[in-house]
């Protein structure tokens, strides 16, 4: 990780999660980010931590604290719908997911709308889902496309100059 600092503090957290559990640290990681200012890069790799290992409540309480913040952040939003189906919520993830992905306007949240579309689709066997997931799954190619053509080029000269 190119940032050690950050990779010190996540070495830290797993080890308070394993000594602690994760209520205790999830609320201690609440406060931290009620109190002030918390990396927000920890938080969305702590969220994704405990929804792989299924610990729905903690993460959608370090959800609820990250929204009540103001942090905002693409990748946080996309957790958080993910969050909200694996809890049930399939229509109000759904809708969160589009809701982001038109504010964001980003090529893997529009996938994820997709995925979300095509696994409604596959619970109930309709082609109105399949087509939705088909829609969204090519505008997020088109908008890889666009984000790829947005790209500096690496290695060149940023003034044009020789």
């Amino acid at each position: 990780m190119p940032y050690p600092l950050v990779e010190r503090e996540w070495r830290r957290l797993l080890a308070r999660l394993r000594q602690q559990g994760v209520q205790r640290t999830c609320a201690d990681v609440v406060q931290l980010i009620e109190g002030g200012p918390y990396p927000l890069a920890l938080t969305i790799r702590l969220v994704e931590f405990l929804l792989e290992r299924r610990h729905y409540g903690a993460a959608g309480a370090i959800i609820k604290a990250v929204d009540e913040s103001g942090a905002a952040h693409p990748l946080f939003d996309k957790l958080h719908s993910s969050w909200l189906w694996s809890i049930g919520e399939q229509r109000a993830a759904v809708a969160f997911a589009l809701k982001s992905a038109k504010h964001w306007h980003k090529s893997y949240l529009a996938h994820h709308v997709g995925t979300l579309y095509r696994c409604m689709a596959d619970r109930q066997k309709s082609d109105y889902y399949r087509k939705k997931s088909d829609y969204y799954w090519g505008h997020a190619h088109s908008l890889a496309q666009q984000e790829e053509a947005d790209k500096p080029k690496k290695g060149g000269n940023k003034r044009g100059c020789r």
